[in-house]
């Protein structure tokens, strides 16, 4: 559904709210869900949150500081998605251009992270997406 009605709702949402309101009352929602969800399996399978608990407390620093920076990533780009939705394109815009970044970005870091080497093909497809996201959004 994210990729599908979501930015539209989301779009409909932020003709009354500013980003910064829908960010925190839809945070509020998913912690509220969340809450009643796992009041749930507390009630009916405790043992699952027994399991969860044991696989939690065994996560090592350089783990736990890889959650703490994906989710900041993850704010990070919900703030800059809603301003995007908000305030200047389309959501299928946005959606074509995040995509179009992503793989981008996937590339640079498998080439200069990882070491990674990409085959001509692969090579010319991210350049022609990278070509079709600037000709979209002229």
């Amino acid at each position: 559904m994210h990729g599908s009605i979501s930015p539209y709702l989301r779009k409909h949402v932020l003709n009354t709210l500013e980003p910064n309101d829908f960010l925190f009352l839809n945070g509020f929602i998913i912690a509220l869900l969340l809450s009643i969800y796992f009041m749930y399996l507390y009630t009916f399978d405790y043992n699952i949150l027994k399991k969860t608990y044991k696989n939690c407390s065994i996560l090592t620093f350089s783990q736990m500081a890889a959650l703490i920076i994906i989710g900041t990533f993850t704010i990070g780009a919900s703030i800059l998605l809603l301003d995007f939705d908000k305030n200047y394109n389309t959501p299928a815009m946005n959606f074509i251009i995040i995509k179009s970044i992503s793989l981008i970005l996937l590339f640079c870091i498998g080439t200069f992270i990882f070491r990674e080497k990409y085959s001509i093909k692969q090579i010319i497809g991210i350049t022609l997406t990278a070509v079709g996201v600037l000709i979209l959004s002229t």
